[in-house]
């Protein structure tokens, strides 16, 4: 129907960077269904990239009025900390992310918890608030159960630990954790943290 192609539309320009027209063609397709989340979702990026920050935040509001299952809403969350960061709004972008992280563990989305973790401690590294991540990293090492240990399924953590490390110039440590985290996820998972060694040690 006409829903359907106005937002087919949408996402063709959306997806070719025409994000002005992206916009005028969602927004028709919610004039027939204003709870249509994914077209919701695809205005709100359109209208962050085309400069309408404010905009963007009040479509994904508007979504997380709705009634949502909670694997839905931790994604809207985790969509309104990406704008946030966008924006350069780190404390905002750090607690939506937070929401969603936890509706993740919830619903046992470890994939959405570890995108959540990423976010933050890029966050965390941009804004210096290392003890943050330092006390993230004691309390995912002090727990037991395999089934809460984030390092068993997620690279962040290893990775923030050896960025730490980095940083704190302990490159044989640095290394120790690179080996980790390749043992656990493949080689492809320790280049980027192998780079930024080699850079920091010339």
């Amino acid at each position: 129907g006409a829903e359907g192609a106005y937002e087919s539309l949408g996402r063709f320009n959306h997806y070719l960077a025409n994000d002005s027209a992206a916009i005028h063609y969602l927004g028709k397709s919610l004039e027939f269904d204003p709870r249509n989340r994914d077209a919701l979702q695809a205005l709100a990026e359109a209208s962050a990239l085309n400069g309408h920050i404010k905009k963007a935040e009040q479509i994904l509001k508007h979504s997380l009025s709705m009634p949502l299952k909670p694997e839905e809403r931790a994604n809207i969350y985790e969509w309104y900390g990406a704008l946030m960061t966008f924006s350069g709004q780190w404390a905002s972008a750090i607690e939506n992310f937070e929401k969603a992280r936890l509706l993740f563990e919830k619903t046992d989305r470890k994939g959405g918890i570890c995108n959540c973790l990423r976010e933050m401690f890029c966050i965390y590294f941009e804004i210096n608030q290392l003890s943050i991540i330092r006390n993230e990293i004691q309390k995912s090492t002090k727990s037991t159960s395999v089934e809460t240990n984030k390092l068993n399924y997620c690279t962040e953590f290893s990775s923030a630990n050896a960025q730490l490390a980095i940083l704190d110039e302990k490159f044989v440590l640095a290394k120790d954790l690179i080996t980790e985290i390749e043992t656990h996820f493949g080689q492809e998972a320790g280049i980027k943290i192998q780079a930024k060694i080699a850079i920091a040690q010339h």
